[in-house]
C-alpha cells in the first residue's frame, strides 16, 4: 500500500477548508499518516483533541439503537454542473475535490456553503460493524465557522458516471492539482437522501470537534475499475471508530 503519511508542509487538510499553522505537525516535524508512528494510535501528537476528545469521528452506527425521529430533509441547494468549478488535488491523504460556487446545503434550518469533497476506501463510519466499499465526504461550513459533513457511502457494481470527470483528473503524484469545469454535483448522491444523524468531528487532525455529520443511507455504486484506480493511490485511508461517549444517533 502506498504510504500515505508523506510529509508535504503546504498541503491542505483534506477535512476542512484550512490548515491552520501548526495542526498537524508533531515535535520533530513529522506529519501525521495512517501507519506506524504517525497512526491514528498517535495522532496525539498533534492535537490533543484527537487523544483526549469525547465527540470524535468516526463511529459504528448500530442500528438496533438508533433513534427514529422526524428529522427534517437536508435542503441541498447545489449549483447547476455547468456552474461548479475548481481542482481536484491529490494531498497526500486523499483525493480531494475543491469547489468554487458549488453550492449550499440548509441543515437544521441552519445555512453551510460547501467546500470540498474527498474521499477514504473503505468508509470511515461503519453500519452494523462493516464498512462499504469507499465513502466520499462533502464538507460543508457556516458563516460562525461549524462545519457539517454529509457522507456518501459507495459499494462496488456498476460504474459511476458521475465521478468519471474526477477520476479522469485524479494526479498519480502527491501535491499535483488539475483543474475541471462542470460537475453535476447531485449526481453523485443518491436519490433517497434519507441519514442518519450525529455530532462527531473531523476525522483527521485536528479532530476538531462540532461537526454535523449526515451520513446518507443509501448507497450508490462505484465501478471495480474505479475503485482500483484509487486503491492504486489510496487503500486504507481510514481511522477507526471511536465510542460515541453517550452520544445519541438519529435517523
Amino acid at each position: 500500500m502506498k504510504k500515505v503519511w508523506i510529509a508535504i508542509a503546504t498541503m491542505a487538510l483534506m477535512g476542512t477548508p484550512a490548515f491552520a499553522s501548526g495542526h498537524g505537525h508533531g515535535e520533530h516535524g513529522k506529519h501525521w499518516g495512517y501507519e506506524g508512528d504517525v497512526g491514528p494510535a498517535h495522532w496525539g501528537q498533534f492535537s490533543e483533541t484527537c487523544a483526549k476528545g469525547k465527540s470524535q469521528s468516526p463511529i459504528n452506527i448500530e442500528t438496533a439503537k438508533v433513534v427514529k425521529k422526524g428529522l427534517p430533509p437536508i435542503e441541498i441547494h447545489y449549483s447547476d454542473a455547468k456552474a461548479v468549478k475548481g481542482k481536484v488535488l491529490n494531498n497526500g491523504h486523499t483525493i480531494k475535490v475543491e469547489t468554487e460556487n458549488g453550492g449550499y446545503i440548509v441543515a437544521n434550518g441552519k445555512r453551510f456553503d460547501l467546500l470540498q469533497f474527498h474521499f477514504h476506501s473503505p468508509s470511515e463510519n461503519q453500519v452494523d460493524g462493516k464498512p462499504y466499499d469507499m465513502v466520499a465526504h462533502f464538507v460543508h461550513k457556516a458563516k460562525d465557522g461549524q462545519l457539517a459533513v454529509i457522507a456518501v457511502m459507495f459499494e462496488k457494481g456498476k460504474s459511476n458516471k458521475a465521478l468519471r470527470k474526477v477520476w479522469k483528473k485524479m494526479p498519480k503524484e502527491v501535491g499535483a492539482s488539475a483543474g475541471y469545469r462542470g460537475l453535476d454535483l447531485n449526481a453523485i448522491l443518491p436519490q433517497d437522501r434519507s441519514y442518519y444523524h450525529f455530532t462527531g468531528s473531523l476525522t483527521t487532525p485536528p479532530c476538531s470537534e462540532n461537526v454535523e455529520w449526515f451520513v446518507l443511507k443509501h448507497p450508490v455504486s462505484i465501478g471495480a475499475k474505479q475503485l482500483s484506480k484509487f486503491h492504486k493511490l489510496y487503500n486504507g485511508n481510514v481511522r477507526p471508530t471511536n465510542p460515541l461517549n453517550g452520544r445519541v444517533v438519529e435517523e
